[in-house]
């Protein structure tokens, strides 16, 4: 069984840059038969599967995604660098997780957070 988050870009070749290029996610699949083609990006144990259409399969919800990391002030420095806003920086959250997040080009927000040491 995999977990597989899937969503139409707005702008498929922002998508790719931004999970590609800064998000540093690796390329599992990728596709390109014209209109239809997309990407699957290794998050985690999952994928983050970018889509140019849909096709109708997919519904109009807020969504986000969250991918657990090592060491998620390195990741956040490294996307610093990268010259991407941060909507928020790593900080503790009540429920034990260290964690920040940015918008990807479409406006979803994406999570890294890591567990405390111990749990």
């Amino acid at each position: 069984m995999r977990f597989q988050f899937v969503f139409e870009a707005k702008d498929y070749g922002a998508a790719l840059r931004f999970y590609g290029d800064v998000l540093g996610l690796p390329v599992e699949y990728s596709w390109d038969r014209g209109a239809d083609k997309g990407t699957f990006f290794r998050a985690a144990d999952g994928i983050v599967e970018v889509v140019a259409d849909a096709m109708e399969l997919r519904g109009p919800n807020k969504l986000g995604i969250c991918v657990e990391v090592e060491d998620v002030d390195a990741v956040y420095q490294r996307i610093l660098a990268s010259g991407v806003a941060v909507e928020r920086a790593p900080e503790e959250r009540p429920w034990g997780t260290r964690e920040f997040f940015l918008l990807d080009p479409d406006g979803y927000a994406v999570t890294f957070f890591q567990e405390p040491p111990g749990a």
